[in-house]
């Protein structure tokens, strides 16, 4: 059984549309969704109620502090001893440092980019990052220098900076990205990349992945895979549900010739991320 608690705007929207097909695709049971505005700090009522839907798994669908603000209220009230917690995007390295390890001890983030990505560009990027700011490149780095460069690169593709001409270029454009082979799909703009599962562990408890700067070692990459389809996969586990491989992230970018408005959160390139 699961229970969603959802920002109400398009982003929160588009979230919860992609769980739901999820559920229904996997035979999992939705107990329960508790709309919030995005000015809203105080979750104890909304995690109140998931509590007595006893549900074996509490799906966020907020991000940045919000999804922040309930992470820290749910372990305060010791939900993460009954159920898996999940949040289905996470803002990475900048999020988790300012968590800590001890509070994202066992919980499960979804991210759109990661520093341990065994990608010849994102090597480079994490080489340069260290080089120059003595540390790994966070969510929001990654997220400007992949826009940057791929706008640089339609503009050498089409050999001009007239927007339909760069438009035209990127489009069906397939590229090395920083979490590997990447797409800018013609029919919609979205870029197809893979999207990781991230899950929370102590501080101390050896990871291979690497120590993250000023939180020690408590991030566990798990293994990811390419694939068409939504944000976050969840399999069957008894009568629950766990997160399970990565699918690979669709992700829009532009449309009619101009960038989407977008918040401030928005990942890859030009880009609103959130399931058509």
């Amino acid at each position: 059984m699961d229970q969603a608690g959802t920002p109400q705007y398009v982003f929160g929207d588009g979230l919860l549309s992609a769980a739901k097909n999820i559920f229904k695709e996997k035979g999992l049971e939705h107990v329960g969704n508790s709309y919030y505005s995005l000015a809203e700090k105080e979750f104890s009522g909304y995690l109140t109620n998931a509590m007595a839907a006893k549900p074996d798994v509490l799906l966020l669908l907020n991000f940045g502090s919000q999804s922040s603000d309930a992470l820290r209220q749910a372990v305060s009230f010791g939900m993460h001893k009954n159920m898996t917690i999940l949040i289905a995007w996470a803002s990475g390295l900048e999020q988790f440092e300012s968590l800590g390890a001890d509070l994202c001890e066992g919980v499960y983030f979804g991210a759109q980019y990661w520093h341990t990505a065994d990608a010849p560009l994102n090597l480079e990027l994490v080489k340069r990052s260290n080089d120059k700011f003595k540390a790994n490149p966070n969510y929001s780095m990654a997220g400007s220098y992949i826009c940057t460069k791929l706008l640089i690169d339609g503009i050498i593709k089409a050999g001009t900076v007239d927007q339909k001409a760069v438009i035209a270029a990127l489009e069906g454009m397939k590229y090395a990205g920083l979490t590997g082979e990447e797409e800018v799909r013609k029919g919609d703009h979205q870029v197809l990349k893979n999207y990781y599962l991230l899950k929370g562990k102590a501080q101390g408890q050896d990871d291979q992945q690497g120590r993250l700067r000023g939180c020690g070692e408590f991030r566990q990459v798990l293994p990811a895979r390419r694939s068409d389809g939504l944000q976050a996969r969840l399999t069957r586990a008894g009568r629950g549900a766990c997160t399970g491989p990565v699918r690979r992230q669709r992700t829009r970018a532009l449309r009619s010739g101009v960038p989407l408005n977008q918040p401030a959160h928005a990942g890859w390139p030009f880009l609103l991320s959130y399931p058509p």
